[in-house]
C-alpha cells in the first residue's frame, strides 16, 4: 500500500507540528526556572533591604537616646540637675519605635532591659560620684548590646554593596562608641578632680583605656566613610558627610591633647574646657549621625527600586517570550488547516456521481440478488390521438389480432 504525496506532505506537515509544538512546551520548562530564580533572588534581596530599613529608623531613634544618656550622666557626676525631660523623650522615641519595629527586629526583650536600667538611675550625686559614673556607663553598655542586636537582627552586618556596608558599620559601632568614648573622657576628669594622687592613679587605665577608645573609633569612622565615598554612586554622599566629619574631628582633636597630660596622677584638666568639648563632640556627632542615617536610607531605598525594576523587566520578558511561543503554535495550526487539501466526496452520492453507476443495494439485500430485487419497468401504452393522422403508427394490439 502507496500513500500518494499529498498524503506524505499531510503526515510530515503534522509530524513537524508536533515537533514544534513540544519543542514550544519544553522550552516553558527552562523559562519556569529561571522565573523561579528571579523571584527568589528578587524578593529575598528586597526582604533584606526592607529589614535594613527597618534598622535604620531604629538606630535613627537610639543615638539621640545616647546622647541624651550621657548628658544625664555629665550633670549627675558633676551635681548638677539631670536633663530628665531630654532623657525622657529620648526615651518615649525609642518605644513607640520598638514598637513598631521590635518584632521584626527581635529587639523587645534587649530594649525592656535598658529601659528599666535607665528609669533605675540615680537623679543626682547623692549615692557618690563614683557609683553615679558606674551605674551610667553600665547603661550604656547595655544600650550598646540593644545596638548589636538590631545590627544583627537587621542584617546590616551582611550588607553586599560596599557604600553602604561601610555606612552602617560607622554609624552603627564606631560613632556610638566614639560619642560615649567622648564623653566618659570628659566625665572621668570631673570625677577625677576630687580625688586624691592615690586614688587617681586608680583611674588612670580607665582614663587611658576611653582615650584609645576614642582616638581607634574616630580612625575608624573615617576609614568608614572614606570607604563609602570612594566606591558610591552616590552624588550627595560625600558632600553631605565630609564637612560634617571633619567638624568632628577637629573636636576630638582638642579632646585628645588636653587629657593626654592625665596619665600622670599629679596633673589635672580644666573642667569647663572639657565639658565644652565634650559638648561640642556630641553636637557634630549627632549632625554626622543623622546625615549618615538619611544617606543609608536614600542609598537603600534606591537599591529596592532597582530590585522592583529587574522583576518588572525579568517578569515581562518571561511573559513575552511565552506569548511569543504561543502565537508561533497557533499561526502554525492555522496555516496547516488553511494549507490541507479538501476531501474528495464519497463515490455514488452527490452531485458528482459518475453516470452509468448502479445505485448500492438497501441495507440487507445480498448484492447479488440486487438486480432481481429491482421492480420491471412499467410500459405505459400510448395510444394515437383522436382524429390523428392516417400516417400515425398503428397500435400494437391491433398488429397482434390482424396477424392472429
Amino acid at each position: 500500500m502507496t500513500l500518494s504525496a499529498a498524503n506524505r506532505r499531510g503526515l510530515l506537515g503534522a509530524g513537524g507540528f508536533a515537533v514544534r509544538s513540544l519543542l514550544s512546551v519544553a522550552l516553558l520548562v527552562p523559562l519556569s526556572f529561571l522565573s523561579v530564580l528571579l523571584w527568589e533572588h528578587t524578593s529575598g534581596e528586597g526582604n533584606t533591604a526592607d529589614l535594613q530599613r527597618k534598622g535604620t529608623e531604629y538606630f535613627s531613634a537610639l543615638i539621640p537616646l545616647e546622647v541624651a544618656l550621657l548628658d544625664a550622666q555629665a550633670a549627675a557626676v558633676a551635681g548638677q540637675p539631670v536633663p530628665l525631660d531630654n532623657l525622657d523623650r529620648a526615651v518615649e522615641a525609642v518605644a513607640a519605635v520598638d514598637a513598631r519595629l521590635g518584632d521584626d527586629l527581635s529587639s523587645r526583650q534587649r530594649w525592656g532591659e535598658v529601659r528599666a536600667k535607665i528609669e533605675a538611675l540615680p537623679n543626682g550625686r547623692s549615692p557618690g560620684v563614683d557609683t553615679v559614673f558606674t551605674a551610667y556607663t553600665e547603661t550604656t553598655d547595655l544600650l550598646f548590646a540593644l545596638f548589636d542586636k538590631v545590627r544583627n537582627s537587621s542584617k546590616v552586618i551582611l550588607d553586599p554593596e560596599t557604600d553602604t556596608y561601610f555606612l552602617h558599620d560607622g554609624v552603627t559601632q564606631e560613632l556610638p562608641s566614639a560619642i560615649a568614648a567622648a564623653g566618659e573622657l570628659a566625665d572621668l576628669t570631673v570625677v577625677m578632680a576630687g580625688k586624691s594622687a592615690t586614688q587617681r592613679s586608680a583611674l588612670v587605665p580607665d582614663l587611658l583605656a576611653r582615650r584609645v577608645a576614642l582616638e581607634g573609633a574616630t580612625g575608624d569612622l573615617v576609614d568608614d566613610i572614606r570607604f563609602s565615598v570612594d566606591s558610591t554612586e552616590s552624588a550627595t554622599l560625600g558632600g553631605n558627610l565630609l564637612g560634617r566629619l571633619d567638624r568632628l574631628r577637629r573636636v576630638v582633636d582638642s579632646i585628645l591633647p588636653a587629657t593626654s597630660a592625665l596619665s600622670n596622677s599629679s596633673a589635672t584638666a580644666d573642667p569647663a574646657l572639657m565639658a565644652k568639648n565634650r559638648t561640642e563632640a556630641q553636637a557634630a556627632a549627632a549632625d554626622l549621625s543623622q546625615a549618615m542615617l538619611r544617606e543609608l536610607d536614600l542609598l537603600i531605598e534606591q537599591r529596592q527600586s532597582t530590585l522592583r525594576a529587574e522583576l518588572l523587566v525579568g517578569v515581562g520578558s518571561v511573559l513575552a517570550i511565552v506569548a511569543l511561543l504561543a502565537g508561533g503554535v497557533v499561526l502554525d495550526a492555522i496555516s496547516r488547516r488553511r494549507a490541507a487539501p479538501p476531501k474528495p466526496p464519497a463515490e455514488g452520492t452527490g452531485a458528482h456521481s459518475r453516470p452509468g453507476t448502479l445505485a448500492r443495494p438497501a441495507a440487507g439485500v445480498d448484492a447479488r440478488l440486487a438486480p432481481l430485487a429491482q421492480p420491471p419497468p412499467v410500459t405505459v401504452p400510448v395510444h394515437p390521438p383522436v382524429g390523428g393522422s392516417a400516417d400515425a403508427e398503428p397500435d400494437p394490439w391491433e398488429r397482434y389480432v390482424a396477424n392472429r
